[in-house]
């Protein structure tokens, strides 16, 4: 069961929020880019969640764990 979850899109963008939140920002961030390449029909959605992180962290700065420039730019 646990499997199918993981290969679950939702499931993914879910545990990227749960990091977001705990200040874990790049392992959100690498979450969202997971949760893209698995559920391509919601894409756009993903996306546009992982822009608001991206920018979010530009504004506020990371935390938790460094977000390197280069990984933000991704």
């Amino acid at each position: 069961i646990l499997l199918d979850e993981v290969r679950s899109p939702d499931f993914v963008r879910t545990c990227a929020f749960a990091h977001f939140y705990c200040d874990e920002d790049a392992s959100a961030v690498e979450l969202m880019r997971l949760a893209i390449r698995l559920g391509p029909e919601d894409r756009e959605h993903y996306e546009a969640d992982l822009a608001r992180m991206l920018k979010w962290i530009e504004v506020e700065g990371a935390a938790g764990t460094v977000l390197t420039a280069g990984m933000a730019a991704d």
